[in-house]
């Protein structure tokens, strides 16, 4: 039978026996903290914003379209309040 002498010192597996169940931790951890920020950040009562929204917000940020156009075009995708439009 080979002693732990025999091996340097170090256990059989050379003491990575406890990596795998730390990495499953850590890996564990990350996943719940991912869900815990999203939740945080949208909120239960607070929709994400649409893909429109998303890429109209990229293209101001990127200098692609002026305030003026922004803000229009952000009003036209914004949802529409409670109150119906008045069309005569």
């Amino acid at each position: 039978m080979l002693a732990i002498a025999d091996l340097g010192g170090r256990a059989a597996g050379g003491g990575h026996l406890f990596m795998g169940p730390l990495l499953f931790l850590l890996l564990t951890g990350l996943v719940i903290y991912m869900l815990v920020r999203r939740q945080r950040r949208y909120g239960p009562g607070m929709a994400q914003p649409s893909a429109g929204i998303t890429v109209l917000e990229e293209r101001y940020a990127n200098g692609e379209i002026d305030r003026e156009e922004y803000l229009a075009k952000r009003q036209d995708l914004a949802p529409q309040s409670k109150k119906p439009d008045k069309k005569k």
